[in-house]
C-alpha cells in the first residue's frame, strides 16, 4: 500500500518471454534509433515482459484504468529494448505504468533497489523525501534534524537537478560534500540552493511526549513490525482523564495487519473499519484486532498531503467512528493494497493488487482523508519553531468534552 508504498514482501523471479500480444504493435510514443548491445537488448525485453505480464495478470483494476494494456505494451516494449542503460529503461517502464494513474504501481533500478535494501545504514543524507508525481519529482516532506530542514526550500517544488545533473533516485552522496539543488517553485521559479549531506541514521521515528499536563503527542512515521506494541507500551500507564494527540504527519504507510492492530487501541475489538475488493470481484472485511490497551480519551490525530496509505486508513476509520478530530491537511489519496516482487535484472516492482474502501464504501484512493480542522505547518514554520498544525490538535483535543468520546 506506500511508497509508492504498503509494501508486503512477495519475492518472485521471474523470467518471461515477449507476450503474443506485442506482435500486434501499430504505434509507438517516439522512435528508437539507437542499436543496443544485444546482451542488454535481450535483458530490457526480459524485466519490461515481467512487469507488463505481471500486470495483465495481476492488476487490481482488469480495466487497467481504462487503459488497453496490450496496445501500450506494443508501443512501449520496442523503446524498452532501445534503452542503453538501467535507468533509461526504468525511464520507459515507469512511463507505460503511469498511464494507469496509479501511485502505488512502480519499477525501482537495481541500484534504487540495492539503495532502499540500505535504508536503515547511516549513510550521506540531505533529509529530502521526494515523490515521483508523473514526469516530475516533488519534495513531499524532510527528515527532521536533517540539513534539508533548515534550507530555504518548502513542501511542493519541484527537484529538478543535483548538481547540474538531472535527478535521479538514489544517487550516491558523500558526507560534508556541499549539492547544488535545483527546485523549481509553486510559483515557476527556478531556485538553486546548497545543501550539505551529513552521515545519518534512517531508523524509524518513532517519538512520544507530554505537550503540557494530561495531553500526550505519539508520532511515528511507519506502520511496520512492532508498531502496535510500542503504541501500546505509551498508552499503558498514561493516568486517566489523559488526552492523546496522535501525529501522523510524513507516515508513508506500512503494513495494514499493524494498521488494523493500532486501530484496536482505540476502536472496538472486531468493528469492520475496512473492506477488499480484488480483481475476482470477491470482497473480504476488515475488523478491528486487539493488540493494544484500549485508550477511550479524546483523541486528535494531525495528517498532511505525506500521510499515506495505513496513515490514511486509519485516520479515515476513525474519522467514520466520530472517534477522532482529524486536523491538518488532507491526505495522499494513495491506499491501495500492492505487492513487491524481484525483477530479472535485480530491480523492484511494486503493483496493486487489490482495492480498499472505508467501511462505509467511502473510497480514499485519489481521494484521501479531508481533516474536520484545516491547520498547515511550512518548512518556514518549522525553522521558526512554530507548528500550526500541532497547535491546532491541541486545542481540538482539549475542546472535546472526555464523556462525548465516539467509537
Amino acid at each position: 500500500m506506500s511508497a509508492r508504498t504498503w509494501i508486503v514482501g512477495l519475492l518472485a523471479a521471474l523470467a518471461l518471454t515477449a507476450p503474443a500480444q506485442f506482435a500486434a504493435a501499430q504505434t509507438q510514443p517516439r522512435p528508437a534509433v539507437v542499436q543496443v548491445d544485444p546482451r542488454r537488448s535481450s535483458m530490457n525485453g526480459r524485466v519490461f515482459d515481467a512487469v507488463w505480464s505481471r500486470v495483465k495478470a495481476d492488476y487490481y483494476d482488469g480495466t487497467f484504468n481504462g487503459q488497453d494494456w496490450s496496445a501500450l505494451g506494443a508501443a512501449y516494449r520496442p523503446l524498452a529494448l532501445q534503452a542503453l542503460d538501467d535507468n533509461g529503461l526504468y525511464r520507459v517502464i515507469n512511463e507505460m505504468l503511469d498511464r494507469l494513474n496509479d501511485a502505488h504501481v512502480s519499477a525501482q533500478t537495481p541500484l534504487l533497489a540495492r539503495y532502499e535494501a540500505r535504508r536503515n545504514e547511516p549513510r550521506p543524507l540531505l533529509g529530502l523525501q521526494i515523490q515521483r508525481d508523473a514526469d516530475r519529482f516533488v519534495l513531499e516532506d524532510v527528515k527532521p534534524g536533517s540539513p534539508a530542514e533548515q534550507a530555504e526550500i518548502e513542501f511542493g517544488w519541484e527537484v529538478r537537478s543535483f548538481d547540474g545533473l538531472p535527478y535521479v533516485p538514489g544517487r550516491q552522496l558523500a558526507a560534508g560534500v556541499p549539492v547544488n539543488v535545483e527546485f523549481r517553485d509553486t510559483g515557476g521559479a527556478v531556485r538553486t540552493v546548497q545543501i550539505t549531506p551529513v552521515l545519518m541514521a534512517a531508523p524509524v521515528r518513532r517519538e512520544v511526549r507530554w505537550l503540557e499536563p494530561g495531553v500526550l503527542l505519539i508520532s511515528f512515521d511507519e506502520f511496520n513490525f512492532g508498531t502496535t506494541s510500542w503504541l501500546n507500551r505509551q498508552l499503558a500507564n498514561i493516568p486517566d482523564g489523559s488526552r492523546v494527540v496522535l501525529d501522523l504527519r510524513g507516515n508513508r504507510g506500512g503494513l495494514v495487519m499493524e494498521a488494523r492492530s493500532v486501530l484496536g487501541c482505540f476502536l472496538p475489538k472486531g468493528r469492520v473499519w475496512a473492506r477488499y475488493h480484488g480483481r475476482g470481484g470477491q470482497d473480504r472485511s476488515l475488523t478491528v484486532s486487539r493488540g493494544c490497551r484500549a485508550f477511550d480519551g479524546p483523541l486528535a490525530v494531525i495528517v498532511s498531503g505525506s500521510s499515506r496509505s495505513a496513515a490514511e486508513l486509519v485516520p479515515g476509520a476513525l474519522q467514520e467512528a466520530n472517534r477522532a478530530t482529524i486536523v491538518g491537511r488532507r491526505t495522499a489519496g494513495a491506499v491501495l493494497i500492492s505487492i513487491e516482487s524481484r525483477l530479472p535484472d535485480g530491480g523492484r516492482f511494486n503493483m496493486s493488487v487489490e482495492d480498499v474502501r472505508l467501511a462505509n464504501g467511502v473510497r480514499l484512493e485519489h481521494h484521501g482523508v479531508s481533516p474536520d480542522v484545516e491547520a498547515y505547518t511550512t518548512l518556514a514554520d518549522r525553522r521558526r519553531g512554530r507548528d500550526p498544525a500541532l497547535e491546532a490538535a491541541l486545542a481540538a483535543v482539549k475542546a472535546t468534552p472526555v464523556d462525548r468520546v465516539g467509537g
